[in-house]
């Protein structure tokens, strides 16, 4: 199970702005000593062995952030900004609406980041439900990161007066997210 290196380069872009590309670089020389992956160049399209891509996380959000695990939703809306304003989805809105955007875009955003699991979603009315499955491990970055960033990407395509109503991370292989929406952006 792999994460493609999209999802490494959007941290890289976001550290580099908050702190520089020298605490960026020491920060990769302790993260290569701590696994061997990160020794070598990634690109977007290196396959991240799932277990580095969590000890990323990990390493970030200890050594960057003084252990606060609220940077895992941080990061996560960071993410999506990213995404959508400069990375590989800076021209996509995925529709005008939040059907179109379950419909065409959910499954896209999914599959570029990840080759495990899938994503599905539904919308009545006003309500959004969000389910992925078949997540290797249960872990921050897919409870929080993960959600943050779907959220973060709903409000970018155009979602008004999105509302997140819960998540349901209990199982360790699934996660369930429930949101309000009151409308939605055609611009």
């Amino acid at each position: 199970m792999h994460v493609k290196g999209t999802s490494f380069v959007a941290r890289q872009q976001e550290i580099c702005r908050l702190y520089g590309e020298d605490r960026w670089q020491e920060f990769v020389q302790s993260l290569a000593s701590k696994d061997a992956f990160f020794t070598q160049q990634i690109f977007p399209t290196t396959k991240v062995p799932i277990k580095s891509f969590l000890l990323l996380h990990e390493e970030l959000v200890r050594e960057l952030f003084d252990g606060d695990e609220t940077w895992y939703w941080k990061l996560g809306e960071l993410g999506a900004q990213w995404s959508f304003g400069e990375g590989p989805f800076a021209r996509t809105r995925f529709g005008g609406s939040a059907e179109s955007f379950v419909s065409s875009g959910l499954t896209a955003l999914w599959k570029s980041f990840f080759d495990f699991g899938r994503i599905e979603g539904s919308v009545d009315g006003g309500s959004l439900q969000l389910r992925i499955e078949g997540l290797p491990v249960s872990h921050p970055y897919f409870s929080r990161t993960t959600v943050a960033f779907l959220l973060k990407a709903l409000e970018i395509c155009g979602a008004q007066g999105l509302r997140h109503e819960a998540t349901d991370d209990s199982r360790p292989d699934r996660i369930e997210l429930r949101c309000k929406i009151a409308g939605w952006n055609q611009s």
